[in-house]
């Protein structure tokens, strides 16, 4: 998929909150492995254990942290 084609869409309920996708953000966007740089923010929702939130920021629209959602919780 080109770059900014993407139609992200996220399910909350199957986020594990293993930052994955923030991995391969960092990685595909900066070349760089550092989750700082990645175009997304997870939180996890006090008080709720395993509840976890994510944001984009500056998202590229590229897909990559689509494809490697290891729970599915990020779809095209």
């Amino acid at each position: 998929m080109e770059k900014g084609k993407a139609k992200l869409k996220i399910d909350m309920s199957l986020c594990s909150g293993c930052k994955v996708c923030k991995l391969i953000c960092g990685l595909a966007n900066h070349k760089e492995n550092n989750l700082k740089k990645a175009h997304l923010k997870i939180t996890g929702q006090f008080p709720n254990p395993g509840g976890y939130k994510v944001k984009f920021s500056g998202c590229t629209r590229c897909g990559e942290c689509a494809k490697i959602c290891p729970t599915g919780a990020i779809t095209l």
